[in-house]
C-alpha cells in the first residue's frame, strides 16, 4: 500500500498494508491518520511502533484486525470513529500509556485480550450498542478504577476484568445471564458490584478474592453458583440472597469470617446442608417467609448467632442444623413445623428460651429432651 509518512510531523497516513514496523521510517512514528476509505486495519498492522502517541480512525473503518496495536507503549489516545463494529484480539494489548476509552456506539464486539496488560488505563466507557466483551479483554489492567457497561450488553466472558486491582464500583446490566469464570477475580478493590436481574449462573472463580467487598446480594435470577464461584470474600459484613436453594457450594465453607448479617428472601425455599457452615461472627440471621427445609449443619458454629426467627412455612429442621451456636438464647416457630430432629440444636449451651406451636407433639418433644439435656433452665413456651 502506498502510505506515506510526513517527517515533519512524524504522522503515517494509512491506506493499508501489515507490519509498518518494517517500515525504515517505523520508529519515528507519532501519530497514525487511517484514511476516510479504509474499511479493515489490518493483523499487526501497528504492532511495535514504540514511539506511536496518537492513532485516528477513519470515518469508515469498521474492523481492527487481531495484534494490530500491541505492545504500542507509548500510545495515549485513540480517535475512534462511529463505524466501528469489532475490536479483535489482543489488538492494543500492552498499550501501556493509554489512560482512558470512550467506546464507540457503533462498537459490537471486543474480542479475546483486546486491551489486556493496559497497565495505565483507569477509565473505559462502553458504547450504546456492545453486545460482548470476550475473554482477558481487560485482563491485568491493574490502574483501571472505572467501567461503565451499557444497558443492552449480552456477554462478558472468562477472566475480562480478572485482576483488574484497582476497580472500585461494577453494576452488571440486566442483560447478562452469566458471570463467567474467573471474571472478577482478585478484583481487590472493588467495594460495589451488582448483579442484573436476568443472571442465572455464577461460574467457578467469578468472584474470587474480592477482599474489599462488604456486601453481597444475590438476586432471585439465580439458580446455579458453580464450586468455587463466590469465595474469600473475607471483609463481606452484609449478604442478601434471594436464590431458591442454597447449599455449600453457594458461599464456599469459612471464608465469611466478617460477615455479620444475613437476610434470605421471600424466594428461598431451602437452606442447605452446610450452607452458612462457620459464619462465626453471623449475629443478625431474617429467614424469608418460605423456607421450608432447614438441612444438616446449615448454621454450624454460628457462634455469634442470639436469636433466631424461623417462618410460618418451615416443615423441616435437621440434624444439626444450629449446631455449636454456643451464643444462641432465643428461638421463635412462627409456623408448625413438623420436623424437629433431636440434635437440631446441639451444643446450644446458652438456650433460654423456645416459644413454638402446640401441635408440634412429636417433633416438639424430640426438641425439649435435646434442649433440656444441654440447658436444664431454659423455658420452652407453646402457644
Amino acid at each position: 500500500m502506498n502510505n506515506k509518512f510526513d517527517k515533519e510531523t512524524n504522522t503515517l497516513y494509512y491506506y493499508g498494508g501489515e507490519y509498518i514496523s518494517k517500515e525504515e521510517y517505523a520508529n519515528d512514528i507519532k501519530e497514525i491518520i487511517v484514511d476516510d476509505e479504509v474499511i479493515d486495519i489490518a493483523d499487526h498492522a501497528f504492532s511495535d511502533l514504540e514511539k506511536l502517541e496518537r492513532i485516528t480512525l477513519g470515518e469508515n473503518t469498521e474492523y481492527i484486525g487481531d495484534y494490530a496495536c500491541i505492545a504500542c507503549y507509548n500510545l495515549k489516545e485513540i480517535v475512534f470513529n462511529e463505524s466501528l463494529e469489532v475490536i479483535c484480539m489482543n489488538a492494543f494489548s500492552g498499550c501501556n500509556s493509554l489512560k482512558k476509552l470512550i467506546l464507540p456506539n457503533s462498537l459490537r464486539e471486543i474480542r479475546d485480550g483486546a486491551f489486556c496488560d493496559c497497565e495505565s488505563l483507569e477509565i473505559v466507557i462502553c458504547g450504546n450498542n456492545l453486545e460482548s466483551i470476550e475473554e482477558a479483554v481487560f485482563y491485568n489492567c491493574r490502574s483501571l478504577r472505572k467501567v461503565v457497561l451499557n444497558d443492552d450488553l449480552l456477554f462478558i466472558r472468562n477472566r475480562a476484568f480478572q485482576n483488574c486491582s484497582s476497580l472500585e464500583e461494577i453494576v452488571i446490566p440486566n442483560k447478562v445471564k452469566n458471570i463467567k469464570a474467573n471474571t472478577f477475580c482478585d478484583c481487590i478493590s472493588l467495594s460495589k458490584i451488582v448483579l442484573g436481574s436476568s443472571v442465572t449462573r455464577i461460574e467457578s472463580g467469578a468472584l474470587c478474592n474480592l477482599t474489599n467487598l462488604k456486601e453481597l446480594v444475590i438476586p432471585k435470577s439465580v439458580r446455579v453458583v458453580e464450586m468455587g464461584g463466590i469465595t474469600n470474600l473475607i471483609n463481606v459484613e452484609k449478604i442478601t440472597i434471594d436464590m431458591e436453594e442454597i447449599n455449600m457450594v453457594t458461599l464456599g465453607s469459612g471464608i465469611f469470617i466478617n460477615c455479620k448479617e444475613v437476610i434470605l428472601g421471600d424466594n428461598v425455599r431451602i437452606i442447605g446442608s452446610s450452607a452458612f457452615n462457620d459464619f462465626i461472627s453471623l449475629e443478625t440471621l431474617v429467614i424469608g417467609k418460605k423456607v421450608r427445609v432447614i438441612d444438616e449443619f446449615a448454621f454450624n458454629n454460628c457462634v455469634a448467632l442470639k436469636k433466631v426467627i424461623l417462618p410460618d412455612e418451615l416443615i423441616c429442621i435437621d440434624n444439626h442444623a444450629f449446631n455449636n451456636c454456643f451464643s444462641l438464647e432465643e428461638v421463635v416457630f412462627k409456623g408448625r413445623c413438623k420436623i424437629i430432629k433431636p440434635s437440631s440444636f446441639y451444643k446450644c449451651y446458652k438456650l433460654k428460651s423456645v416459644i413454638i406451636h402446640k401441635d408440634n407433639l412429636v417433633s416438639n418433644h424430640a426438641f425439649i429432651d435435646n434442649l433440656k439435656t444441654y440447658n436444664p433452665y431454659a423455658v420452652i413456651k407453646e402457644v
